[in-house]
């Protein structure tokens, strides 16, 4: 079988992986629950509208820093085949998905849409599984002591240690 090249891989990283769940399903619940979604901007919006920016940045700076550094993509298919831990990841050890975490809060305060945080909620706990039933124990794996070094040393989720 064929490796599929890098630079497509990172284009279906970037496609399939933050698409289908910040956009395609968010936007078919507000189809179904709010029938004029974007009448009103104000301070909840604008607030919104910030947790959205940021959570595409730090989702954006994960495939790069993938592509540059890590020699890989966020496609399954093509993992990483480099450790990275500079940048956004000096502070917590999954940007890629708290970015997931803040665009979902963000649709809910900007329309003020109970449906989509319960959706957003339920995102976050099945990526919270996933990150410790499946990929933290296969970074184990693929990178042995210095993942438990990085793991020990930032969080996984907030950026802030409470010792």
């Amino acid at each position: 079988m064929k490796k599929v090249p890098l630079w497509m891989a990172t284009i279906a990283g970037m496609i399939a992986v933050p698409v289908i769940p910040e956009i395609v399903i968010p936007w078919l619940i507000i189809k179904a629950t709010i029938p004029h979604p974007f009448g009103h901007f104000g301070s909840f919006q604008m607030i919104a509208s910030i947790l959205v920016l940021v959570g595409v940045y730090l989702e954006v700076w994960v495939v790069y820093a993938f592509f540059k550094w890590g020699k890989g993509s966020p496609a399954p298919f093509n993992p990483p085949q480099k450790f990275v831990t500079h940048g956004v990841y000096t502070f917590i050890r999954n940007p890629m998905y708290l970015g997931a975490v803040l665009v979902w809060i963000g649709e809910a305060l900007y329309l003020f849409s109970l449906w989509l945080l319960v959706f957003g909620a339920f995102m976050t706990l099945v990526i919270h599984l996933f990150i410790t039933l499946y990929e933290e124990p296969n970074l184990v794996k693929r990178f042995g002591k210095s993942y438990l070094k990085y793991c020990e040393q930032t969080p996984r989720w907030i950026p802030i240690k409470f010792r």
